[in-house]
Order: C-alpha cells, then sequence, then structure tokens
C-alpha cells in the first residue's frame, strides 16, 4: 500500500482519532488508484499525471516512484508512463477468472422479466458467429436458435456486430460470398451507420424475417469479443419497437463490457 506521506497534504494520520487515519490512507489510495487509471487509458508524462490530478510535481514524483517500485507502473525507453508487469499480471489473472456467461446470466434474466423478448449471447468464430446462450422470452412465436448454432457473420444482427471493427474490404468479402441476398442496395452504407451507433437494427430476408437487434461487447483492451441480440419473429417487434429497444440493448452490452474491464473512450 502507498505510504500516506507520500502526499504533501494529507491529512496527520499520527491522531489518535481513527477514523482520521482511515480517511488519509483511503485519500492516498485513491490518489494512487487514480493515476493507475490514467496510464491504462493511455501512455503519459509526469507532466500529464500533474496536469489531470492537481498534484503538486514534488508529490506526483513520489507517488509515481512507489507505483514504479511496486512495478504497478513501468517507463518505456521515452519515460513515458506505462503499466507495469506486476498490474499485467494482475490483469491477466482477472480475465482467466471471468466467465462471460455468469456476467451476462442477471443482465439477460432481467431482460426477459420485463420485456419478454428472447436474448442471445454469441462469440465469433472465423467467418461464423457461434451462439452461446439464450435466454427465452415469452413470444408466441419466436426463433428456433440454439447454443452451439453457427452462421455465416453476416446472415443475423448478432454476426455483423462481430463485425463492426473489420474493415470494409473484409465486409466486403464476407457479404459477396454469401450471396446476393446480402449484398441488397446500401448494405455498405448500413454497415457504416452500425459502426457510428454501434448498434445493429435489422430486419432478416424472407422467408423468416426475423428482427434483431444487437450491439458487441468488449474486453478491457477494447476488442470485440462477443456480441448480444434480442431476435424475434417480425409479428412481436415492429419498427418503433426496434428504435425503442436500440438504447437497452447498448446499456446491457455496455455493462456487461464493463464488467470485462472495457472503459469506454473519453
Amino acid at each position: 500500500m502507498l505510504d500516506p506521506a507520500l502526499e504533501d497534504d494529507a491529512p496527520d494520520i499520527t491522531t489518535a482519532d481513527p477514523l482520521a487515519r482511515e480517511t488519509a490512507g483511503a485519500q492516498t489510495l485513491f490518489r494512487g488508484l487514480d493515476i493507475l487509471e490514467l496510464v491504462a487509458l493511455r501512455p503519459i508524462t509526469a507532466a500529464d499525471v500533474i496536469r489531470e490530478t492537481g498534484l503538486t510535481r514534488a508529490t506526483a514524483a513520489r507517488f509515481i516512484a512507489a507505483l514504479v517500485a511496486r512495478q504497478m507502473l513501468g517507463r518505456g525507453s521515452d519515460g513515458t508512463l506505462r503499466l507495469g508487469p506486476r498490474l499485467m499480471y494482475a490483469a491477466s489473472r482477472a480475465a482467466e477468472q471471468v466467465n462471460i456467461l455468469s456476467i451476462c446470466r442477471p443482465y439477460f434474466e432481467r431482460f426477459v422479466m420485463t420485456e419478454g423478448l428472447s436474448i442471445f449471447l454469441g462469440r465469433r468464430d472465423g467467418d461464423f458467429s457461434v451462439h452461446l446462450d439464450r435466454h427465452s422470452g415469452r413470444e408466441h412465436v419466436g426463433v428456433s436458435t440454439r447454443p452451439g448454432d453457427r452462421r455465416a457473420l453476416p446472415d443475423t444482427g448478432m454476426g455483423k456486430a462481430l463485425m463492426l471493427d473489420d474493415d470494409p474490404a473484409n465486409w466486403a468479402r464476407l457479404f459477396v460470398e454469401g450471396g446476393d441476398r446480402h449484398t441488397t442496395p446500401g448494405w455498405e452504407a448500413r454497415m457504416h451507420e452500425h459502426v457510428r451507433t454501434g448498434v445493429v437494427i435489422q430486419q432478416g430476408p424472407p422467408p423468416d424475417r426475423i428482427r434483431s437487434v444487437a450491439a458487441p461487447i468488449r474486453d478491457a483492451a477494447g476488442r470485440i469479443v462477443a456480441a448480444i441480440s434480442v431476435a424475434t419473429a417480425a409479428q412481436n417487434l415492429d419498427d418503433a419497437a426496434m428504435a425503442a429497444l436500440a438504447p437497452r440493448v447498448l446499456d446491457i452490452a455496455a455493462a456487461i463490457s464493463g464488467e470485462l474491464g472495457w472503459v469506454p473512450a473519453r
């Protein structure tokens, strides 16, 4: 733990008042965490730390020295501060302990309870999406997709959500390979719109015309690692309902991503 003496303006922790000692220690810890959070976003300099935290030069230098000594921070060859090996190891251990199915479960259960629609989780496997989990809603007519089902990425809203970080050349390859039913006029413009909004709203081709609202899930590095999708028969979800559902799906995807360590860009 960082020494409270690191901070010039820290309260006197020699006081007999245990609450004052606890408050001083917490303030010091929070300052150290503030620095770690800044460095986690991007490599920064000591001057950046001073500017963004409001610490004095001397106090910032002592915090940085303590964090480097504990290998929570490291210095690049250009002098910038980066996450240190001990923190990177902790992050890798945390990632190993994450079970995305268990993270998603309470969000999916609440969604089904309030909306009555089926919600799915899937991941990418090359040029395909693989469904991992399904929480069935109360629809009389729904979709038949089950965990383990594989579909070409352009086939579904979930697949498109998994493609949002691909470059347009790869979109074109996947859509062309999928045939005429995917390369309908305006398909590329729609993909760019999905990227802009972060959500895929689509009506599938006949005869099923499955309607879906999907969004990607990101990990701590910002990579798309999975996607969620609300998918149902057209009779259960009209255009207005799809538009109203999009923010809810985005919020669920963002909350799950947050539990995986993702932090939205400032």
